[in-house]
């Protein structure tokens, strides 16, 4: 028995909310890898202390998305985003301004440990556009979402 075009319509649509889920997924499954090597590197006990918060948070998120997703009947990615895909021009223009900086530090007071510093807050830096990546996408999806719900929109 043939079904209409609205079946076939949600049909499409949960499928495509499927996908968005999915890619946001990859890119939690790419975060958690970067977190913990960030954990591993940092030598700010502050930072690590932060980024062991976010990892939990990045799990719980992780979990979410994934339940979400096999209850719209589709199967959770293990696919990881190229997280430096997204932020490649600030990270250039980051990565081409460091050798200046931390050469003018390191003559400036002769502190060996300034070329670290100053790699910890690129490291920092291009947490932060990774996260804000993510806020963009999450908030793109919910649009998106919002856009085929009206009664989701109304809320």
């Amino acid at each position: 028995m043939p079904h209409g075009k609205n079946y076939d319509d949600n049909i499409q649509l949960i499928s495509e909310l499927v996908e968005n889920l999915n890619e946001v997924l990859s890119t939690e499954n790419a975060s958690i890898d970067r977190i913990i090597s960030r954990i591993d590197q940092t030598p700010i006990q502050e930072v690590k202390q932060r980024l062991k918060q976010h990892l939990e948070e990045t799990h719980t998120q992780k979990e979410r998305l994934k339940r979400i997703i096999i209850e719209l009947g589709g199967k959770p990615t293990d696919a990881k985003a190229d997280l430096s895909r997204s932020n490649l021009p600030a990270m250039m223009t980051m990565r081409q301004n460091f050798p200046k900086t931390a050469e003018l530090k390191t003559e400036g007071n002769g502190r060996e440990d300034s070329i670290l510093e100053e790699d910890e807050l690129v490291q920092i830096k291009q947490d932060f556009v990774i996260e804000h990546d993510e806020l963009v996408a999450y908030e793109s999806l919910l649009q998106r979402m919002q856009m085929t719900d009206p009664a989701a929109a109304a809320a």
